[in-house]
């Protein structure tokens, strides 16, 4: 699990140390305080690889598509930066409590250098990329260099992002691995989401996904996956038809991606921003429930955001009364000294004091 993590230059993040995380964190502050932006920095530093960057250009956490990278290639990284600044590069230095310590460098440049082309391995994919095209390119470097406990070896990684006005090349290429991320709205197709409960059945824990169905809606006794005609999910409540699952909410949709990603993610990080959405306050509890008790028994760390009053409040009275050492609320806000972000972590028996005393806990 990741215990800590020093931001500089990411985002809005001038310089920003928090500290303290644990297998359940909630993130709160008024908005634009970097909630997200802090979502974005932990997966970063947890992932640091090509594909983690793709998120940003899909669109799946920020609103910028791969039309955008196209159009102005020169810029296609530099929303990454803190004040758009490239003389600063970014750093995200960390520990971890299986792994040890770890520290991501992402610099970007416009011309080609020499640790580009060290990839003797990936050169001729780079120059046949090149001559493809002649646009202006924008290079994006990370490095990552991190010491394993038990081991005297250091280790490094080193992957490049080259974006054009005809696409984007990865090198070395990484894999399939991606970050867990459940966006502010609901982000999987029907086609995932069927696919992933088939995964789930196969694994016999589709009871999991029922009882945390039965938070919302009591009456649901069966969730089904069928091909007519394209993959869907079916729910059934009692003594009523089945019914595709678009046909039943948001919330629903939103909770089920929760549940998904715990159970076929084991031993990950699963990063949820505005945990709230679409969920009404009165399932909160019992959601969190679930959630503790998911990534305690599946060895997982969650790190959610929330602007609800209502969801920091459940959070605090589930964990403190089932969970007392498994999780952390962190209040992100600005120095009225510095102006810089900075993350006052609260414990749970803070917390619930802080509440029930009427103290401001999102970052007023």
């Amino acid at each position: 699990m990741i215990k800590d993590i020093e931001i500089s230059n990411f985002r809005c993040f001038e310089h920003t140390k928090i500290e303290g995380f644990e297998r359940v964190n909630l993130i709160g502050g008024k908005n634009n305080s970097g909630k997200t932006a802090l979502l974005e920095a932990i997966f970063l530093y947890s992932y640091p690889y090509p594909n983690t960057i793709h998120p940003y250009i899909r669109g799946i956490i920020r609103r910028q598509s791969l039309a955008v990278v196209q159009a102005v290639p020169k810029n296609a990284w530099d929303n990454l930066l803190f004040n758009l600044d490239r003389e600063n590069i970014i750093e995200l230095k960390g520990s971890q409590s299986k792994r040890g310590d770890k520290l991501v460098k992402i610099s970007i440049f416009d011309s080609l250098k020499d640790g580009v082309l060290g990839i003797s391995e990936d050169l001729q994919k780079l120059y046949d990329f090149i001559a493809k095209n002649k646009s202006v390119i924008s290079i994006l470097n990370i490095h990552t260099s991190f010491h394993l406990k038990n081991d005297s070896n250091d280790g490094q990684l080193n992957y490049f992002l080259i974006a054009s006005s005809e696409g984007i090349l990865a090198l070395p290429d990484p894999g399939d691995e991606e970050p867990v991320i459940i966006a502010a709205s609901v982000s999987k197709s029907l086609e995932e989401l069927s696919e992933s409960y088939t995964k789930i059945v196969f694994n016999e824990q589709e009871e999991e996904v029922l009882k945390a169905l039965q938070i919302l809606d009591p009456s649901i006794e069966k969730i089904e996956s069928f091909f007519l005609g394209e993959p869907n999910l079916y729910l059934k409540r009692k003594e009523r038809k089945r019914l595709p699952i678009s046909l039943f909410g948001e919330a629903i949709n939103r909770l089920i991606e929760m549940i998904f990603s715990l159970l076929l993610n084991p031993q990950k990080i699963i990063f949820i921003d505005e945990i709230e959405n679409g969920l009404h306050y009165t399932a909160y509890p019992d959601i969190w429930k679930t959630l503790f008790r998911l990534a305690i028994e599946l060895d997982s760390q969650i790190f959610a955001t929330t602007h609800s009053l209502e969801m920091i409040q459940a959070f605090a009275d589930v964990g403190l009364e089932y969970y007392p050492e498994q999780g952390a609320y962190f209040e992100l806000a600005r120095s009225p000294r510095t102006d810089k972000i900075i993350g006052i972590k609260r414990q749970l028996s803070t917390l619930e004091y802080a509440l029930k005393h009427g103290n401001e806990v999102r970052g007023e």
